[in-house]
Order: C-alpha cells, then structure tokens, then sequence
C-alpha cells in the first residue's frame, strides 16, 4: 500500500516550493446501532464483498436473538438480511446470538450461531447476500453432564471462532462439547451433508478452541486452556489427523494491585496468556493474546508454521484505575478473542477490548518486526444510562483494511449504546518546513510502518530510495532535517 498524493507529493530547491500534504487520519462512525428491532452488539469483523460490508449483530432484531446485516462503505444502505427467533428454553429452529465472523464465498456467506438449534447447542447455516436462501446446515447435538462435571456430545457444542471454506467444507471449532466437554474442530459440507468431529480436545491438549485459519491443507489455531499452561497454538490436517501442539503458553504469574486507586491486579508471564485469533502470512503466524505478557494485559506474538521461531513482539502496557473505575493506559489492553488482526505491507492492525486513555479500547498499529507501535485510535468515555458514546467502545472484532483505511465494529457505545461500525483512515499527513538551508519534514507518531523516501525525478519510478538521516522525535512528531539544495528533490511517505 502506497499512501501517495495525487499532486507532486513534494519537491524542494533553492528556487522551487511544491508542496502537497497527503490526507490525515480520520475516525468516522458509519453506522450507531439501534438495539431493538434493528440489532446490537456487533462481536464480528465485517466482510467485504464489492461496494458492500456482511456481517452479523450478537443481539437485537425482532427475535432479540441476533441479525444479519450489510451495509454499503460508505455508510448508507444500512438493511438486515435476517432475523434469528426468538428463544424458547434454549432452543430455535435457526440458532441464536451469532458472534463469530461469517466468511463469504461466492454469493454466500457461511456463519455459526452460538446457542439455540433444535439442541440448544448452536447451529451452521448459510444465507445469500441478497438476504435470500437461509438454510441451516446444521444443528450441533445436545450435551449431556459427565462424571467428571463437563458437558459433552459427539459433535462439539456452541461454535464461536470464525469458520473457513475450503473444497466444498466449512470448517470450524466449537467452545464446548466434544468427548471431554472442552471443545471441538469440526467439518460439514457446504450443502449441510458429512458433519465430522475432526478433534475433540483432551485437557493436554487445551480447551475452548478459539481460532482457525488454513494454511494448504492444515488448519492452524489457538485453545485457551491447557493443563500446563494456559494455552496453545495448534495444527490439525484437513482430514482430522496430525494434531499437534506448536507452541505453549507457559503459567502466570498474580500480580496484587497497590492499596487504594492504582494499578489493576495481573496475570503475567513471558509469552501471553489465552491466545485469540490467529493470521497467517507467507510461512509466518501473527497472533494475540488476552492476558499475560510482562504487564498482564496480553501480547502480540508471531511464529512460523512449523512452531519455530516464536517471539513476543508487542506487550500491552499496565493499566491503573481511573476515577470511574476503569483500567486505562496509553496502548489499550486485552485483545478479545474475535479481535483478530490485519496485515497491510509490514504492518499490522488490531483493537483492544479496554484500555486506552478512556479504559474503553483502542484501534493500534504495529510493524511485524515489533519495532513501531502507536495508538491509532482512542475509544470515548462512555456515558449516561444507555453508556452511549460519539464513536462506539469495547471493540470485540478485528478489523479490514482497503485502500489505506481500516473499518471495524465496536460492540458498545454510539449514541444509543448498542454499538457502531466505523472507519478509520491510516494516511499519515507530511508537512514540511523551511529553516535557513535547511527542510524539515514532519509526521505523526501514528504513521507505524511508513518511510520517508526521496527521488530526483518523478519521471523515474525506480529512482525512490530511503531519504537520511532516520527520523528523530521532536515535539511529539518524526522529524528529518535535509539540507537544500539546487537539485529539486521530491518526498514522500511509503508504507
């Protein structure tokens, strides 16, 4: 991604000033949910499909059991494509309180309700983008109380994570149920035919699978729990063989707050502690992490496919209550368990769940060597009974990136409380300065993952290089100072 301007970006001479400001981050809410009939609590990231975003409301809707949405980018056309029913004891014929992302393939979206079905215990289904066609695939079975006080089944019970469709399958992971009771990787057809428990996990093993990608033929993801631990990165094959744990999150450690207002209790460690979702780029994994880390509000980590190479690139800072009682700090905390991230060059994208300077989450960025991090966003103060807000909080879900802007979904605040969907524009903005024989060239902080670059001549594209010294921070920005002189020189920021 090159967040270039459309005019001469900048050229400086003795005798030439162009100058031409590329556009600043913006945060804009496209959407406040409306909570009743409409929907509310967005936990899902959106998907993306032409001029138009998909995804779907935990709650709300006139059954108050979750809905199905689209929305076109830049706002408008807001409509619901279903409605989940109402529940009665536990159970529906569609499913209720859809949670995790859905996945698009071709005119189709395939999702997970987390309850109901005719068992109670979640369902499949599949809807066409033009709201048409909502089919149940299928209805997880019902769980039943071991002797060792865990609800098991067959199947797996209660899908949460986001699915994959590959080859004619869905494939995904249940919360509970399975042989152990701690959950499942399953797989069904798309046409709803062939439902196969492909692992049921064991208490060696971890529990409550929380992601899955899909890397060839091998499925990647994380399990919250693990007798040794408390999570894991894990590899299954497509055919249900080959589990194996890559990576283990070793014990925390009780960290007590300080007597009276202050720091937040912690549970630290040196790697993270309940893994979330999982990326996969190249031969490289980026995830996150809930807790742990050296500060106990959770990391960002990446590791090769093979279970190599595994290193903490980000800890999230410490937090300390403010005066209503929310944690805060200056980098957000907790990464929830949807809150998956994004990739765009060598940066990556993401939110937390609390922290930031209002202790109601954050949009951050971080260079995938870890050496650049920055807030990008700060969610506001909530307020009043609905905890409304101007910009949503809490954000559950990861976020999409297109064309140098992020858009993602907060599941509270917005003027009603029920949520919003928002954008957030990553272009930094490049300001210049004459000084004597000098130009200084200015940016913000937030610019994770962009460098400054020169050239002579615009005419030639491959002439671009690095443009010295690094940059330095002066006055709360990245500063570079170069001396002018008679050949023109043309600037920019390149991500």
């Amino acid at each position: 991604m090159n967040c270039l301007a459309s005019k001469p970006i900048v050229a400086i001479s003795t005798t030439l000033w162009i100058l031409s400001l590329l556009s600043a981050q913006t945060f804009s809410v496209l959407h406040p949910f409306g909570g009743f009939p409409e929907g509310r609590s967005p936990q899902a990231s959106l998907v993306a499909a032409g001029n138009s975003f998909f995804s779907v409301s935990d709650s709300g809707g006139t059954g108050h059991s979750g809905t199905v949405y689209k929305i076109n980018r830049d706002g408008s056309g807001y409509a619901k494509l279903h409605d989940f029913p109402l529940l009665l004891n536990e159970t529906n014929s569609q499913g209720a309180y859809p949670d995790s992302t859905p996945i698009l393939s071709g005119n189709t979206l395939y999702g997970a309700a987390y309850d109901g079905g005719i068992f109670g215990s979640g369902t499949v289904f599949k809807i066409n983008t033009n709201g048409t066609g909502f089919t149940v695939l299928h209805h997880f079975a019902a769980t039943a109380l071991n002797h060792l006080g865990a609800f098991t089944n067959a199947q797996g019970a209660h899908p949460e994570s986001g699915l994959v469709v590959a080859d004619n399958f869905v494939f995904g992971t249940t919360e509970g149920g399975g042989t152990s009771g701690l959950g499942a990787v399953f797989r069904i057809g798309t046409n709803g035919t062939g439902f196969t428990n492909l692992h049921s996990f064991t208490s060696a093993e971890g529990s409550v699978p929380e992601a899955l990608v899909l890397v060839g033929n091998q499925l990647y993801g994380t399990a919250a729990g693990l007798s040794t631990g408390i999570g894991s990165v894990f590899r299954l094959n497509t055919n249900g063989t080959g589990f194996t744990i890559l990576h283990s999150f070793v014990a925390t450690n009780y960290v007590a707050p300080e007597e009276g207002p202050g720091d937040q209790p912690a549970y630290t460690n040196v790697d993270g502690a309940l893994p979330a979702s999982l990326l996969a780029s190249g031969t490289t994994l980026y995830g996150t992490t809930y807790w742990g880390g050296a500060n106990g509000n959770g990391t960002v980590f990446r590791m090769q496919l093979d279970g190599s190479g595994f290193s903490v690139l980000h800890n999230f800072a410490a937090s300390a209550t403010n005066q209503s009682g929310l944690y805060t700090n200056n980098g957000g905390a907790h990464p929830i368990q949807f809150a998956g991230l994004t990739i765009a060059g060598n940066t990556l994208y993401g939110t937390t769940y609390l922290g930031g300077t209002n202790g109601t989450g954050t949009v951050f960025a971080l260079t995938t060597n870890g050496t650049e991090f920055a807030v990008l966003h700060h969610f506001n103060a909530t307020t009043g009974v609905n905890d409304a807000n101007l910009d949503g909080a809490n954000p559950y879900a990861g976020l999409i990136q297109s064309d140098g802007t992020l858009f993602g979904t907060a599941v509270a605040g917005g003027n009603t409380g029920n949520g919003t969907i928002f954008k957030l524009t990553t272009a930094p903005q490049l300001n210049i300065t004459r000084v004597n024989s000098s130009v200084i060239l200015t940016w913000p902080t937030t610019a994770v993952g962009f460098a400054l670059e020169s050239n002579t001549n615009l005419a030639a594209p491959a002439g671009w290089v690095a443009a010295p010294p690094a940059p330095t921070l002066v006055n709360g920005l990245k500063t570079v100072t170069n001396a002018i002189t008679a050949t023109p020189k043309f600037y920019r920021l390149k991500h």
